[in-house]
């Protein structure tokens, strides 16, 4: 993945592409924004969101989307989810409330989603 970004971005600053986990990267600069695309057990792994918000400016804006389960009356359609998601997620805890401890770094903690989707937006500042 990283020979595709470097190829795609060629000599176009300002990019830094890095290979590192979450728990263990060193950022070039301290970010003002971060974003979470697809990133559930990212967000669920405590080590990797303290190592990246130790690296953010103060007040750097947050956002993260991706799915979680849809209100337990519609078990067919988390079973669905489950079942298209599980070579994706190393687990599936928390993945009825994917933000929870994503919430807790956060002031202006906002979320966007609702029983009837599989989709969500949570955004925040680092506290």
């Amino acid at each position: 993945m990283l020979a595709l970004a470097a190829g795609r971005i060629g000599a176009r600053p300002p990019v830094d592409l890095i290979c590192a986990t979450a728990e263990e990267v060193t950022l070039p600069h301290a970010a003002d924004a971060v974003l979470f695309s697809y990133t559930h057990d990212l967000i669920n792994s405590r080590p990797a969101l303290e190592n990246l918000f130790r690296q953010v400016r103060p007040g750097a804006r947050i956002a993260a989307t991706s799915t979680k389960l849809y209100a337990r009356w519609l078990a067919p359609a988390n079973w669905y989810l489950r079942a298209t998601h599980r070579g994706y997620i190393t687990n599936f805890e928390h993945f009825e409330a994917p933000w929870a401890l994503l919430a807790t770094y956060l002031d202006d903690f906002r979320l966007d989603t609702s029983p009837f989707t599989q989709h969500y937006v949570a955004t925040g500042r680092v506290k």
